[in-house]
């Protein structure tokens, strides 16, 4: 994915699953996303109705850095509706021009459109290390997926470039659950598809996919086998 300056935004491709511009330093970074489907590590959230989201991030020259995104959601006779936000903050310490060490805390809030009682609401604390080319974190909530469960997510994320401006892009995560009660298996989630960037933006075709089904998510649509198309405007 198309991640410019490194660290901050490599979080927010784990986050929200979307690119976001190169961003100077002291610089404020806008983004408004268009996709076919909205999806939070693999679940559902807007059931393949499409979205629009709108992401805004501050870097500040010394490392320290805060965003969010709102989302929307819309479908056939039933008008658009408030999907969700996220917000996240964190400090970024340089290692080098092109890598860095992360740490933050970030919260998300979304309902499943066609289940509103079943929704994310969890904050996060991470920590990640970023390179140009890959990218990896690991998040502790206590409250995953509003299931009471304490636990930890791991991500890698990566990208390659294909031929030209065509980049592969990549994404393994896993959850492993730490207390509470009924299953606690660990469950992954996977995602990889194209990017090509364009003037001002970038245009992406992913695959995703999860396994196993589990008692603590059971009321949670899983987006197996999606295909979601995405498109950022970036400002």
């Amino acid at each position: 994915m198309s991640r410019g300056r490194g660290v901050t935004l490599a979080l927010a491709v784990g986050l929200l699953g979307v690119g976001l511009p190169g961003v100077s330093p002291a610089q404020v970074a806008v983004t408004a996303t268009v996709a076919s489907d909205s999806l939070y590590r693999s679940y559902d959230l807007s059931y393949g109705g499409p979205t629009l989201s709108l992401s805004a991030l501050y870097d500040a020259p010394g490392g320290f850095y805060v965003g969010g995104a709102v989302t929307g959601v819309a479908a056939r006779h039933r008008g658009g509706r408030f999907l969700g936000h996220m917000e996240y903050a964190g400090y970024a310490f340089r290692r080098s021009a092109a890598t860095s060490i992360d740490i933050g805390v970030s919260n998300a809030n979304y309902v499943q459109f066609e289940n509103p009682a079943y929704h994310v609401d969890e904050t996060e604390v991470y920590a990640g290390y970023v390179t140009p080319r890959l990218n990896a974190y690991v998040y502790y909530t206590p409250h995953y997926l509003n299931s009471g469960l304490k636990a930890l997510y791991a991500e890698v994320n990566g990208n390659a470039r294909l031929a030209g401006p065509v980049r592969v892009i990549g994404h393994l995560g896993m959850v492993t659950p730490l207390t509470g009660v009924g299953d606690r298996h660990e469950r992954w989630d996977v995602r990889f598809g194209l990017s090509v960037p364009f003037p001002h933006g970038e245009a992406q075709v992913t695959w995703s996919e999860s396994r196993p089904d589990l008692d603590y998510a059971t009321n949670y649509a899983r987006g197996r086998g999606t295909v979601a198309l995405t498109l950022s405007r970036f400002f």
